[in-house]
């Protein structure tokens, strides 16, 4: 395709600021999490960028032009042509939201078919060939410009954050929480510390366990491992005084009874209760029953055998 002298690639200030009109993104992203929106003047502490950015597209300056919204980039066009001359006039408002409201269907369809797409497992690459089906059915506004894999990842982050927000929002009302972990290692070698978050909701007043985030931790000791885990409560704006419970498997960098990472966070939360991981025990036992138990690896097999059948 044709060669834009500007990048595809997001703002770091602003996600969906490479996509055919920003506005279409705002009005999505405030009806579906609207305490997103000004984040960053509600959560001073700089870390929070990571995790919550504000969305806010005030200046015309942050605008992208894209090479199959024609609307679009004569709207951008105009503000740069009048970028440093004070507020946008009353033709680019105009223009602009005119661009919005022509894209606003496609882009909330393609949120929509993201959305659908991860719910069902269903591979990246599938995309384009199921936004070709919607323009072979009529859909409106869908063509080939949206088939790029940058818009699929675009939606992606987009839907993550309102999910996180909504999460670490549930989290917050909590009067108590605790956090379980475990280190990983991916496909390239690096090491990643995986958190788990246990608290009440208190609209069910029932106990949640969710997935947190996963982590780089370069520096797999005790100390490390606390740092990270204070530094992830730190840019959610999770009390760590509401810590009560610490999760982990067995190893010695968790459980030392003098330097291991319980007995860090004692130092500072002496209520805390550290729990060791029921699956790391089965998963030793069992390891231990079969010297004794030869009969056991065949029923480890079978039971295997069923979920996959079943699965």
């Amino acid at each position: 395709g044709r060669s834009s002298p500007y990048p595809l690639a997001a703002s770091p200030r602003c996600i969906p600021c490479c996509l055919p009109c920003c506005g279409a993104w705002l009005r999505l992203r405030q009806q579906l999490c609207p305490q997103l929106v000004d984040s960053r003047r509600r959560h001073p502490n700089g870390q929070a960028k990571a995790f919550i950015r504000c969305t806010v597209v005030s200046d015309a300056n942050n605008l992208k032009a894209h090479d199959g919204s024609v609307c679009h980039a004569q709207a951008v066009n105009r503000a740069r042509a009048v970028a440093g001359q004070g507020p946008m006039d009353v033709w680019l408002q105009r223009s602009i939201q005119k661009a919005a409201a022509a894209v606003s269907s496609i882009v909330q369809l393609l949120v929509l078919c993201v959305l659908w797409m991860v719910k069902e497992h269903v591979p990246m690459l599938k995309l384009s060939s199921m936004l070709a089906m919607m323009a072979v059915a009529g859909v409106a506004g869908v063509n080939h410009k949206y088939n790029h894999y940058l818009y699929f990842i675009m939606a992606l982050r987009a839907l993550s954050e309102v999910i996180l927000a909504a999460q670490i929002q549930r989290a917050l009302e909590s009067p108590f929480f605790s956090i379980m972990s475990d280190s990983s290692t991916d496909v390239s070698g690096e090491d990643h510390i995986l958190l788990y978050i246990c608290y009440i909701d208190m609209a069910s007043f029932a106990s949640v366990t969710e997935y947190l985030c996963a982590v780089r931790c370069t520096l797999k000791t005790a100390e490390g491992i606390v740092a990270v885990t204070e530094a992830v409560l730190a840019t959610l704006h999770l009390d760590p005084q509401k810590m009560v419970g610490y999760g982990c498997d067995g190893a010695s960098v968790y459980l030392g009874c003098h330097n291991g990472v319980a007995t860090k966070f004692r130092e500072k939360l002496s209520f805390l209760l550290a729990v060791h991981c029921v699956a790391h025990r089965t998963a030793l036992v069992m390891g231990d029953a079969t010297r004794d138990l030869p009969e056991l690896p065949k029923i480890d097999a079978l039971l295997k055998s069923v979920h996959i059948l079943f699965n």
